[in-house]
């Protein structure tokens, strides 16, 4: 359970900053907090390691997915607080 947690903290916090700034250069957040998570399982700051090879693709490919997230929340928040 503690590695769900933390290998989805990335991801949450995106998704709160994106929700909390409702701006878009709240982007910056995923683009710098997945990398560093993968950074820090690669050199063993926190984690059991990254395990196989093809982990830097798995890490671009998760910072995109974020980075997706972050812009629908943006987006979708922008949008239902808009004045009418």
């Amino acid at each position: 359970m503690e590695a769900a947690a933390l290998f989805l903290a990335p991801f949450a916090l995106s998704l709160l900053a994106a929700l909390a700034l409702r701006r878009w250069w709240a982007l910056a957040v995923p683009v710098v907090a997945v990398p560093l998570y993968y950074a820090g399982l690669r050199f063993g700051w926190w984690g059991d390691g990254v395990g196989e090879d093809s982990w830097v693709l798995l890490a671009v490919f998760l910072t995109l997915v974020a980075v997706t997230g972050c812009a629908v929340v943006i987006a979708a928040v922008r949008f239902l607080t808009r004045p009418s």
